[in-house]
């Protein structure tokens, strides 16, 4: 006779209420959750994802073995960047490009890594984030206004590499 005992069962895992944390998660800006949580909605159901065209992931740095997952899923998974202050977004992967080779920026939008002078680093020096062109809001209300054609700081830092793809590293400051 066996005298194996039997494996623990797994839990059961709902899947909807990850989902659902996920989404809740973005909307209160808790996101370095919302991007642990993809993880967690990988383990608990591995796919396939039929019929999703795009998933788009921003609001911090995934990693790229997070993002691999997630495409091995079938899930299309396009990284992204922008700001409140830039109409959302700023940078937007090339669908189908591996994982973590960065974002391309969109038409009419200009993004430089500088240092702490302000000055320009050059292409893979990280660096903080500045961004300018016609998305960027006109300011604040109460404060005075950004001159047109003026860099906008971001408060994030992260690099530009020779073909100018963004790769986002993380935070400058802790203000979201």
């Amino acid at each position: 006779s066996d005298t194996t005992p039997p494996e623990p069962a797994r839990p059961a895992i709902d899947v909807d209420a990850l989902h659902r944390e996920a989404i809740n998660a973005y909307r209160s800006q808790d996101l370095d959750r919302a991007i642990e949580l993809w993880d967690e909605i990988l383990e608990a159901d591995p796919g396939p994802y039929a019929g999703v065209r795009a998933v788009l992931v921003g609001g911090g740095p995934a990693s790229t073995a997070l993002l691999r997952r997630a495409r091995d899923a079938g899930l299309p998974v396009v990284e992204t960047y922008g700001t409140t202050e830039t109409a959302s977004q700023i940078a937007t992967q090339v669908p189908g490009d591996e994982p973590g080779s960065g974002a391309v920026p969109l038409d009419g939008v200009e993004v430089r890594i500088v240092d702490h002078s302000d000055r320009p680093v050059p292409p893979g020096q990280a660096g903080r984030i500045q961004v300018r062109g016609a998305v960027v809001s006109p300011g604040y209300a109460g404060e005075p206004g950004r001159l047109p054609g003026s860099w906008l700081p971001t408060g994030d830092r992260g690099t530009l590499d020779r073909e100018g793809r963004l790769t986002v590293a993380g935070r400058t400051d802790d203000v979201i």
